[in-house]
């Protein structure tokens, strides 16, 4: 019992690592060059395909940059940067999806089925190897049947 609670402990530590360690962090830079610099890198391109502003010379990236620089210059919060551009382009605005309700559940719903698919091969191995009583082992009831129904077929 005790191995069996450390064991789905263990699962349990590894899926909610791999689900909230693994996620990127928005840390905001201290200066306001570094935090225009990290906005474009975080912001894809408008025009371009998989690119962010950051990486872009195309007009409306330079201009992206430009509205980072201004809003960052009024005092406004990443966040609230953040959002400007995505109430503006829609919600492919950002490179990487937001830490939300429907993208956790799609990055935590998989690892979890993974771990209960993990956990139920175990078990089972660990019965097939222990031979447990009732695992495939046919009853008195069973038995009589078969040969019941072997005698009506001769």
């Amino acid at each position: 019992m005790i191995r069996r609670t450390v064991w789905l402990a263990s699962i349990a530590v590894l899926v909610g690592a791999l689900a909230f360690g693994g996620w990127p962090r928005h840390d905001a830079p201290r200066t306001p060059a570094q935090r225009v610099e990290h906005l474009a890198t975080i912001v894809r391109c408008p025009t371009c395909s998989g690119v962010s502003v950051a990486q872009s010379e195309a007009p409306l990236a330079r201009s992206a940059r430009q509205e980072m620089e201004r809003q960052v210059a009024a005092g406004r919060s990443d966040q609230d940067i953040e959002d400007y551009f995505i109430a503006r382009y829609g919600d492919d605005a950002l490179l990487t999806p937001r830490r939300g309700g429907a993208v956790r559940v799609a990055w935590v719903l998989p690892i979890g089925v993974a771990a209960v698919a993990v956990g139920v091969v175990v078990v089972g191995t660990r019965r097939w190897r222990r031979g447990d009583p009732g695992a495939g082992e046919a009853d008195v009831a069973d038995v009589r049947l078969v040969e019941e129904a072997l005698e009506v077929r001769r």
